[in-house]
């Protein structure tokens, strides 16, 4: 077919990532405060586990072939 697209067009591009990646920029990277802080938001992330109590239901801000959307207003922050 002539709209078919090979199925290695960016391998050439993924070879030089890989190889920036094992090189001194990811190192670099890995040891800096940003990558701990980057951690330290992910592990809070993956931890928090919210539930209904955590939010105030509003009024029905739209409907559509997946169900109803909710404005809803965190508990402890007010935010919508």
């Amino acid at each position: 077919m002539k709209n078919e697209v090979p199925v290695n067009l960016f391998q050439p591009y993924i070879e030089e990532i890989f190889s920036l990646l094992r090189g001194d920029i990811f190192s670099k990277f890995i040891e800096s405060e940003k990558y701990t802080r980057f951690c330290q938001w992910k592990n809070l992330e993956l931890n928090l586990n919210l539930t209904m109590n955590d939010f105030s239901v509003h009024r029905i801000i739209g409907r559509g072939g997946f169900g109803e959307v909710y404005g809803c207003r965190k508990a402890d922050t007010g935010k919508m």
